[in-house]
């Protein structure tokens, strides 16, 4: 579904990891998501990233990114092609640095 999905359009007030980011990123989805640290974390700069209880903003963004030659949704799209997509390698060296440490 992600892969052919126009973006992916979560106003999320709590994330443990942002695995619908990571995912969404993966398949090329474009991204306009919650500004969360976590999120940031995930994602970097790639998404455009907007205060979840901003509802006028929500609604420029998604008008914004519907325009057929919007801006914004081509930087996004630029910035896409730099995102290195996690792997489980990267994800069990941050695991077991924190368990060397207990």
């Amino acid at each position: 579904m992600l892969k052919n999905a126009c973006a992916l359009l979560p106003p999320s007030f709590a994330e443990v990891y942002g695995l619908p980011l990571a995912e969404a990123l993966t398949q090329g989805a474009l991204v306009l998501y919650s500004d969360i640290p976590v999120l940031r974390e995930v994602g970097g700069d790639i998404p455009d990233y907007l205060d979840p209880t901003e509802g006028p903003a929500w609604h420029a963004a998604v008008i914004e990114y519907a325009r057929s030659r919007s801006r914004k949704r081509e930087a996004q799209n630029h910035r896409l092609a730099s995102w290195p997509p996690p792997t489980w390698e990267e994800h069990f060296t941050v695991i077991n640095s924190v368990l060397r440490k207990l």
